[in-house]
This record gives C-alpha cells, sequence and structure tokens, in this order.
C-alpha cells in the first residue's frame, strides 16, 4: 500500500534485556512480526543487553534471512534502556537519516496487525505529534493516568491527545526526529532508571511543540507483560528518587523553583511536583517553550561528564 506515509523513513528498534533471563522463542517470534509488516520504508535493529553469545549467533541467522533490513547493535555494560535505546538511534543515524524512532518492548507482539508501523506513522505526522503511542492490551497505563472513560469509551472511537502531566508506558511509542535533532542526539531522557520516564513525556513534547497522541484501540497490541523483567530487569525499583548517574538529587535537579516557572511537571501521577497551570494555554500548547526546552535539555539528559556515550562499548551488526 503506497500513499505519503511510507515516504517517512523509520527506525523501528526491538529493545531486548538478557540481565534478568534470555527468552530467545518469544524474541524471534516477535521479531519476525515486525520485519513483516508492510510499511516500506523502515529498517529494524535489534538493541540489546547483557545478551549472550548463543544468542547473538540465533540473532545474526535472522539477519541472513532479511538483508538490508535487520542490524544489531549489543551493549555488554549495563545501562536502562532509555540508554541502549539513546545509543542504538546514534549508531544507526551515522549514515542513515530517519524521521522517527518507534521503540518496541521485547515482550510486545504486533501478532496479526501488519499496519502497525503504518498506522502510528500516519497517526503522528497528521496530528503534528512528537510521540505516538500504540494501546497494549495488559500494563498501559492508561487508566491509571487518564481515567477509565479514556480507555472504555474515547479510545474506542478515535485517537486521543494526551493532556498535560499525563502518560502512559512505554510499550511501543514512535518518536519524532526532532528530538534527536534538539537534544544532542538523544531521544528518551536518560537521567531515569527506566522508572518514572513517561512521566515526563508530555512536558517534553510541549518543549518541542508537539502533541503527544494514543492510538485509538482498533490498534491493540499483546503484551506479554514484564517478560525480561521489569524496565528490562535493570535494578529493581528504588523509586522517584533515584536518578541514574545524575550528580545532583531529584529535587534540585527536577524539583526546583527553575522547574516550577517553566511549566514543568514529574511524576503527577504521585502528585510529587505538580506543574503550574498558568503556563500553559487552553489547548495545553507552553507559553514559553524556550524556556521549557532549555531546562530539559539541561536537566533531563546526562551530561557528557556523567555519562559519555562515546564511551559505551557495542557490538554492531549493519
Amino acid at each position: 500500500m503506497k500513499n505519503n506515509s511510507n515516504m517517512k523513513k523509520i527506525l523501528v528498534v526491538y529493545n531486548i534485556s538478557g540481565i534478568v533471563r534470555e527468552l530467545w522463542d518469544m524474541w524471534e517470534s516477535h521479531l519476525i512480526n515486525i520485519l513483516n509488516q508492510k510499511y516500506e520504508n523502515y529498517h529494524v535493529c535489534v538493541s540489546g543487553c547483557k545478551i549472550s553469545d548463543q544468542i547473538k549467533t540465533k540473532f545474526k541467522e535472522i539477519q541472513k534471512k532479511y538483508p538490508n533490513k535487520l542490524s544489531l547493535v549489543f551493549t555488554d555494560d549495563i545501562h536502562p534502556v532509555n540508554v541502549t535505546f539513546n545509543k542504538a538511534c546514534i549508531i544507526m543515524s551515522e549514515n542513515n537519516h530517519y524521521d522517527g524512532y518507534l521503540y518496541v518492548a521485547s515482550d510486545v507482539n504486533f501478532t496479526e496487525y501488519d499496519n502497525v508501523i503504518t498506522d502510528l506513522v500516519n497517526l503522528h505526522f497528521s496530528k503534528n505529534s512528537g510521540i505516538t503511542s500504540a494501546v497494549v492490551n495488559y500494563d498501559s497505563g492508561i487508566v491509571p493516568w487518564m481515567g477509565e472513560f479514556v480507555f472504555n469509551v474515547i479510545l474506542e472511537q478515535d485517537h486521543y491527545k494526551i493532556p498535560i502531566g499525563k502518560s502512559c508506558n512505554m510499550h511501543c511509542m514512535l518518536f519524532d526526529r526532532k528530538f534527536f535533532d534538539s537534544f544532542s542526539s538523544k531521544i528518551i531522557p536518560d537521567i531515569f532508571r527506566s522508572y518514572c520516564t513517561e512521566s515526563v513525556f508530555s512536558f517534553l513534547t510541549a518543549s518541542i511543540n508537539k502533541n503527544f497522541m494514543i492510538h485509538k484501540k482498533n490498534l491493540m497490541l499483546l503484551h506479554v507483560g514484564h517478560a525480561d523483567g521489569s524496565s528490562g530487569g535493570f535494578q529493581g525499583y528504588r523509586g522517584w528518587k533515584d536518578l541514574y548517574l545524575s550528580k545532583i538529587p531529584v529535587e534540585e535537579r527536577l524539583m526546583t523553583n527553575e522547574a516550577r516557572e517553566c511549566g514543568f511537571g514529574y511524576e503527577e501521577c504521585g502528585n510529587v511536583f505538580m506543574h503550574d497551570v498558568t503556563k500553559y494555554n487552553p489547548d495545553d500548547t507552553i507559553k514559553l517553550p524556550k524556556r521549557l526546552f532549555d531546562f530539559i535539555k539541561k536537566n533531563l539528559y546526562l551530561s557528557n561528564e556523567e555519562l559519555n556515550y562515546d564511551e559505551i562499548k557495542t557490538e554492531v551488526w549493519i
């Protein structure tokens, strides 16, 4: 099916983690469903953390069956998915220009849907979206964040623009190229140990004058549920106070007067740090986007002194 959406080049990053366990049968079947999508202009990258040589060899065998369509990026250093995803996108963008980066968790199955990428891309670029999420059948986070009416009524009928301060869980999300260009080639904020990351997504999109969208439920993906361990098995939950490699505590980084003045909020589902609603227009656009953008760029992404991406050792098969 040819349409304008297929002109957008998409990198699909299928994220796997061997920190807790390796689930080859699941990884293989889910990857094949991604590789068999009808969308024309996309490339797939498996991004793996702590993957055994045996499993790496199996992925290389799949790569041979899909020439020029599948790449592999493995790191033996233990980092949260935020970091490994960013690193994979940086590597894959060295010689290719992508218009969007689709994150897919290892335990998300496209099943019989072969237009997942097409549907997400169409919505994303028609709604000035910064982040576009698919709905999953389990642990979507939509009800806790936005209520049963959104999940059971609105999303049955239409797509939904996520309000400022709200979010959903990151299982299958398309990120716009503008993040890569705006935040020093990094896309997902990397100061988090995966946990609490999603709580800042509405502010992230607002800072670049874009929307945060959820695709309606005619596209419903199967989520096996924490198969690799919650948040990829990365160093068990430590709460909203525990940032990753940050040289200053969260209260001094994300919960300051500067944060409030620029319209930022953090982990609002738990009433941790609520944004100032007066900083936004009635349509949820930020009144002073540059101020919010500067705050996010300085505080939500690790500095080179905190984490130098060039020093992350990887094995790459393009």
